[in-house]
């Protein structure tokens, strides 16, 4: 908005006439509508010349280059041109010192040298001196060499002074750009960082209320450490107690696998009586079966000792008497060996009963000497368990102990986190109070400089 205001100013320079005012500086006597007379139709066949040069030494800017010929065009060459005739043509008027004013803006906003701009000027009037040295003498050629002197000097003028405002309206436009550049900027950056210090102020008291509830946790956590540690006390304790229970118990299954082996023992050697017994049974019927067998036989003798008796008559009465004794003795031992019999048959049938009983009890204390083989192994491995369980308890105790300790780390570090709380939320307040004067300095540096623009624009309006 600046430049655009410094630009229509410029505009109306030359209606004010102020290149006239400037004029009389080299012209007091306003001689040079005299001078000029006649050097248009002694320079106007050369002015296509004139303008080539100019062009070569355009081109010679880096900032122009080669781009001078698309600059100038058609329509600007049909210009230029014209403004030879009117530049050697009395009296000067306004479109003269308006087109090299042009032209100095025009080089300006290519960002041409100053130097290029004058060194453009001097080498068209120096190739009209070469012309009227070559055309003209005596009082005619100094006549014409002051007039070209004077416009170069005018022309000159005009130029640097355009060119010198066109750079001054650049340098106040890009300061007054760069002036609400900063301050947007600054002003966007402040409310970024107020708005990032709310936020942190606002994270500051979130923590503050964290670490006062850290504290409280930690207290509640100490005393549930504490009570941990009594009762891992107490269960190293029961499980120690445990233990030798355990390994009494153990002591106990051991001296009954013992037992068991000693009563396997026993039952066996009595299976083996048995087994004897039983074997002297059979051996017992085997002789009463003789026995029998004999009474038997002498049964039959003495029937027949009776039968032959009686036929003996009177002469056998002795020998029958004896026959009978024997018949009942030999009756007598049948019933005996009967009952040895049936003694012998019990006595086997017990012994086959031992011995069932014997291999049963036998089985049974094998069974008995697998199982306590069995829980002896089994309380071995508890005891080991055990045993590993008793040392976790203790590493457990410890690390409650250990636990209790960080649990009190926690609450002073609580405790100091609750104070630099405090702390930064005291600190976020001067920020904020810091920032708002930033920003107030800002707003008063953006003025103050729109305002010096605008006094020197008004500065330069009045000549100043």
């Amino acid at each position: 908005m600046v430049s655009q205001t410094i630009a229509a100013e410029r505009e109306v320079f030359v209606e004010k006439r102020e290149w006239r005012e400037r004029l009389r500086l080299f012209d007091p006597d306003n001689r040079l509508p005299e001078l000029l007379h006649g050097l248009n139709s002694i320079l106007q066949e050369h002015y296509e010349s004139f303008l080539q040069r100019q062009l070569e030494i355009a081109k010679m800017d880096p900032a122009l280059g080669g781009a001078i010929e698309t600059i100038v065009g058609e329509a600007g060459r049909a210009d230029a041109l014209a403004q030879y005739h009117a530049r050697f043509t009395p009296p000067l008027d306004d479109s003269f010192a308006a087109y090299t004013q042009r032209f100095g803006r025009l080089l300006v906003s290519k960002n041409a040298s100053p130097s290029t701009g004058m060194a453009m000027v001097s080498c068209a009037y120096g190739e009209a001196m070469k012309v009227v040295l070559e055309t003209m003498e005596g009082e005619d050629l100094a006549r014409a060499a002051r007039a070209i002197r004077m416009l170069t000097s005018i022309e000159s003028d005009i130029l640097v002074g355009s060119m010198h405002e066109a750079l001054h309206a650049r340098y106040l436009s890009e300061i007054s750009q760069r002036a609400v550049e900063f301050e947007d900027s600054v002003l966007a950056t402040v409310a970024q960082l107020s708005e990032t210090a709310e936020r942190l102020k606002s994270s500051s008291g979130s923590a503050g209320e964290v670490s006062r509830e850290l504290q409280d946790t930690s207290a509640t956590m100490a005393a549930s450490a504490q009570q941990s540690a009594t009762a891992m006390e107490q269960a190293k304790a029961t499980l120690v107690h445990l233990e030798n229970a355990v390994i009494k118990v153990q002591a106990s299954v051991a001296s009954t696998d013992d037992a068991a082996k000693v009563a396997g023992q026993r039952a066996d050697a009595a299976a083996s009586n048995a087994d004897q017994l039983g074997d002297s049974s059979k051996r017992i019927q085997s002789i009463v079966k003789l026995i029998k067998t004999i009474a038997e036989q002498t049964q039959i003798l003495s029937l027949n000792a009776t039968i032959e008796a009686a036929r003996a008559g009177q002469a056998g009465s002795g020998f029958a008497v004896v026959a009978n004794e024997v018949k009942e003795l030999a009756s007598k031992t049948q019933i005996a060996a009967g009952d040895i019999k049936i003694q012998a048959e019990d006595i086997l049938a017990a012994a086959r009963h031992s011995v069932d009983a014997a291999e049963d009890i036998n089985r049974r204390m094998s069974t008995i000497g697998e199982w306590t083989e069995s829980s002896r192994n089994e309380i071995d491995s508890q005891l080991q368990n055990l045993r590993i369980v008793v040392e976790a308890i203790a590493e457990t105790f410890l690390s409650a102990e250990h636990l209790l300790g960080g649990v009190s780390t926690i609450d002073d570090f609580a405790g100091q986190m609750t104070a630099r709380s405090q702390e930064v939320e005291e600190d976020f307040a001067r920020v904020e109070d810091l920032l708002a004067r930033l920003s107030a300095n800002v707003g008063a540096y953006s003025n103050s400089l729109r305002s010096m623009i605008a006094e020197q624009e008004i500065a330069e309006d009045h000549g100043v």
